[in-house]
């Protein structure tokens, strides 16, 4: 299962293993991090996009990742 909602993203980092971490804003005010996707920018309009699993009758998430919108 797919969840997704936009957001804005804020300011990139590159991780110490060369990962590009989005900081992002929530449509309620919050921020969060979460690994970008290819051709992001700072204050662009994004997707913040969760894949949860289901196993034994729990949900859990299996993927976290900022996308363009």
């Amino acid at each position: 299962m797919n969840l997704s909602t936009n957001c804005t993203v804020r300011s990139l980092k590159r991780a110490n293993n060369g990962m590009r971490i989005a900081i992002v804003e929530l449509p309620d005010g919050t921020f969060g991090e979460a690994p970008a996707g290819d051709g992001l920018k700072k204050d662009d309009q994004a997707k913040l996009s969760i894949t949860v699993g289901v196993q034994s009758s729990r949900l859990y998430p299996r993927w976290l990742r900022v996308e363009r919108a």
